[in-house]
């Protein structure tokens, strides 16, 4: 895992309880939903997806206030959830990307200048002084994903574009095999991201856990995202292909019905 997180664990310990459980929570059971049956419901999904979206690019990146990032919340969920199919496949591209990034851009990373609260502070900060925080934290995280960006060579760039195109066109070429795996990959990455806060609401040290054996944590997000997939193509493949296949069979009867009924009717004209 990059080192761009290196102490946040310190300044989890000073955060609202709240900031840590609801959020893990939410994180966890929604990861756990995408995870099984993300395609079951997938306008709902990408509704939920562009809301959350919405308000953190509103919230930390722009630096709106609460009733703006609430405003763009909503507005990015009703386009996401109208251009469903379309917004999925970017979503499949964008985390494929992502993925590729933090695979090839681990040895530029740099520990960031995080503001944190001080070690003698006996009483947790509050909702709004931790919402600061961790607004400064991730200030100073995409400052340094900008900068590994511009230091990462040229050719680097071009297997993340690559990487990016690809899922982008085979997503509506290939778009139950691309949905089914956004969906297992995203579900995961939820997952995971609430047993971390949840276990840094407990006090424990997952960030540090992970670091200290990469290879098995990364084993375990491959597999959790090869059985996500593999169950999603599984169950509902089948329940397209279902009601189809009653259509043939349907429209195979209706048309042995009504030539038998042709038949019969020409036949009892000759009888006359």
């Amino acid at each position: 895992m990059p080192e761009i997180v290196p102490n946040i664990e310190q300044a989890a310990k000073m955060f609202s309880p709240v900031i840590l459980a609801a959020p893990g929570v939410a994180a966890l059971l929604l990861g756990l939903i995408i995870w099984l049956g993300g395609m079951g419901f997938k306008k709902v999904l990408t509704a939920i997806i562009g809301a959350v979206a919405g308000a953190a690019i509103g919230f930390f990146v722009i630096e709106c206030d609460v009733i703006s990032s609430l405003v763009l919340a909503v507005l990015v969920a009703v386009i996401a959830a109208v251009i469903d199919r379309v917004f999925i496949v970017i979503l499949a591209a964008v985390l494929a990307a992502a993925i590729g990034f933090v695979i090839l851009a681990k040895p530029y990373f740099e520990v960031p200048a995080v503001v944190m609260p001080s070690q003698k502070q006996a009483q947790p900060l509050t909702v709004e002084q931790t919402l600061d925080v961790v607004k400064i934290y991730v200030s100073d995280c995409v400052d340094e994903v900008k900068q590994v960006g511009s230091q990462m060579p040229i050719h680097n760039k071009a297997i993340l574009a690559g990487v990016g195109v690809i899922f982008l066109a085979g997503g509506f070429v290939f778009w139950n095999s691309v949905s089914a795996l956004c969906c297992a990959a995203l579900g995961t990455i939820l997952v995971f991201a609430g047993m971390i806060l949840l276990l840094l609401y407990k006090g424990a040290e997952p960030i540090t856990n992970i670091g200290s054996d990469k290879s098995f944590y990364t084993s375990i997000f491959m597999a959790m995202v090869l059985v996500g997939t593999a169950l999603q193509l599984l169950l509902f493949q089948q329940g397209i292909r279902k009601p189809a296949e009653g259509g043939e069979s349907g429209q195979a009867e209706g048309k042995d019905a009504g030539g038998e009924q042709q038949k019969g009717t020409k036949t009892g004209w000759r009888n006359r």
